[in-house]
């Protein structure tokens, strides 16, 4: 074993030497180490106990502070070791949590809250295809007058409960009333309803109700809401939207005119597809102008993207009766949509290019229209040049000023021939 003194001689001779060692440029220094000059100084430092307890007493403040550097390690060492194993337990169990939420690759996802137990969305009945079940046998049918009747008297014998009286005749005609015509009867209207003892009474006020104007433009109300009907555009200008009333009377048509739901949906998102001279279809994809628009957004990429993502987003919510924007950025956690589905669907919009050139008529409408324009602008040749000549400058001008506030790439959307642009640079060209 090596005995404690020979260690302290070696480390005493460290420390005399280590001055002596060149470093750097000191390779031609002054004071270059000679091993005479060495010899003596161990030797002194060995015949010396004072400073040999001095270098002793040092060796051990470094090892205590050496030890006491290790120990602080080893602390951090097994807190970050504690901290690892802490994230990793938590990022497991919110793996597990998203597994259980987001949907699978099918487009399906387990719905919480709102189904019995673990039943996949699939099952929920608000999604279900519409179809023709069979009419329920019941008893007491005396209570039926219709088959809507056997459906709600089943559920509610199957809940144990029992229908409410019959409502008297007044309270009958004035909730037939607000709800067909959105107000209530006049004292004569309930007095001839009251009057009327034939069987068919009822039947022959709802019949009334329905045909009257008053009912699509009641229940108009509701669609309107629901497909964010506005006369102006919303937005910082919120400019007048001069025509966008004809889609408003179409909806109100289509009401009192009980045209078929799937009908209606169609013309409303593609109606300029569907064949025939009909100008109503071309006035239902009004529906795809109802969004917000700002005609002097410089950012025409982005605003472009607003308009396709509320499209998209709006026909979830009226079509679907789903709220598809969270599935925009990413998976649906409740709902059985991805962000592939959304995107799918925004896929369909995205080639609309907004015309203000079609006219809301038959051919035979609009030949005769431009018949009577021709005559018109024969007659006015001379007058309509001479405020050309005045104005035209003027618009030219105004023209160039509006085009020159927005970035390059757009202006050049709008500066390239009609017949060039691609539909992408229709759109920007547009807005």
């Amino acid at each position: 074993m090596v005995e404690k003194s020979s260690v302290f001689i070696v480390l005493a001779l460290l420390f005399a030497i280590s001055p002596l060692i060149p470093v750097g440029n000191r390779a031609n220094a002054e004071e270059d180490a000679d091993l005479t000059t060495l010899i003596e100084n161990l030797r002194t430092l060995k015949s010396d106990p004072n400073h040999l307890q001095q270098v002793e007493d040092r060796i051990s403040e470094k090892e205590a502070q050496v030890q006491s550097e290790i120990e602080s390690l080893e602390k951090s060492i097994r807190e970050l070791q504690d901290s690892i194993s802490e994230s990793e337990s938590r990022q497991e169990e919110l793996t597990r949590l998203l597994e259980t939420l987001q949907p699978k690759p099918d487009g399906l996802a387990k719905a919480h809250g709102g189904v019995e137990g673990e039943a996949l969305a699939e099952d929920w009945w608000a999604i279900q295809p519409l179809d023709r079940p069979d009419i329920p046998t019941v008893q007491n049918d005396r209570w039926s007058r219709n088959p809507i009747d056997r459906f709600v008297l089943q559920r509610l014998t199957d809940k144990g409960l029992t229908p409410a009286p019959e409502a008297d005749r007044v309270q009958l005609v004035r909730r037939l009333f607000f709800d067909l015509m959105g107000m209530p009867p006049t004292p004569r209207e309930i007095d001839d309803f009251l009057n009327d003892s034939s069987p068919e009474a009822w039947e022959h006020l709802v019949d009334r109700l329905l045909d009257d104007p008053r009912y699509g433009e009641h229940w108009a109300r509701f669609w309107l809401d629901l497909v964010r009907y506005a006369e102006s555009d919303g937005w910082n200008k919120d400019s007048y939207r001069p025509n966008i009333w004809r889609y408003r009377d179409y909806v109100v048509d289509s009401f009192n005119g009980d045209k078929p739901y799937p009908q209606f949906v169609r013309e409303q998102l593609a109606g300029d597809e569907m064949p025939g001279d009909d100008p109503e279809k071309i006035i239902a994809t009004g529906f795809l102008r109802l969004g917000i628009y700002e005609y002097n957004q410089r950012d025409a990429r982005n605003h472009w993207n607003d308009i396709m993502n509320e499209m998209t987003d709006v026909t979830g919510d009226v079509f679907l009766g789903v709220s598809m924007s969270c599935s925009r950025c990413h998976n649906h956690k409740f709902d059985p949509i991805t962000q592939k589905d959304y995107f799918g669907l925004r896929a369909f919009f995205e080639p609309v290019i907004w015309r203000d050139d079609v006219p809301g008529v038959t051919e035979a409408g609009h030949e005769k229209w431009r018949k009577q324009q021709e005559k018109w602008e024969d007659a006015t040749t001379s007058i309509r040049a001479e405020i050309d000549a005045l104005c035209q400058p003027y618009y030219d001008r105004k023209w160039k000023e509006t085009v020159d506030k927005f970035p390059l790439d757009i202006q050049a959307c709008f500066n390239k021939p009609v017949e060039e642009r691609t539909s992408w640079e229709h759109q920007m060209a547009y807005l």
